[in-house]
């Protein structure tokens, strides 16, 4: 990613790679009036002076799904910036674990929904009317 700044009146051009990024950050930035606040998504760095800003939404706007799009699209973990300027995760985590729901073991396989090809040559069971059901019936174990 190419990020063009300004440093006393010198324009610079700063080559920056997507995993030097920590995440996508959503903070609340005040405006004059209670009513003119918004909600900026930026590109995370560990140089404030190296962020990005991706999109500025009012209060009320729709922040919340930009900040999940970037982040999915971007495959970078979601940050939220405190009032002051701390970054933490949302989700919960126990020591160094992430705590949240599995992740499908096939979810980038094209036929993750299908069934495999081993299971495919078998025909699938149905149960009917007709189906026998065996109740209250001695086991035949072969004894010696």
């Amino acid at each position: 990613m190419v990020v063009d700044r300004m440093v006393r009146s010198m324009v610079m051009r700063i080559a920056v790679p997507l995993v030097s990024f920590s995440g996508v950050a959503m903070r609340v930035a005040p405006g004059d009036k209670p009513e003119a606040d918004r909600v900026e998504v930026v590109l995370a760095h560990r140089d404030r002076a190296l962020d990005v800003p991706l999109a500025t939404e009012p209060f009320d706007g729709d922040g919340f799904a930009e900040w999940r799009s970037w982040g999915r699209s971007l495959n970078l973990p979601l940050l939220i910036e405190d009032l002051d300027g701390t970054r933490k995760t949302p989700s919960v985590h126990l020591g160094a674990l992430e705590v949240g729901r599995p992740r499908a073991r096939r979810r980038h396989s094209l036929l993750k929904g299908r069934r495999t090809r081993f299971q495919a040559k078998r025909k699938t069971g149905e149960l009917t009317a007709e189906t026998p059901v065996h109740r209250d019936e001695r086991e035949i174990i072969a004894r010696n």
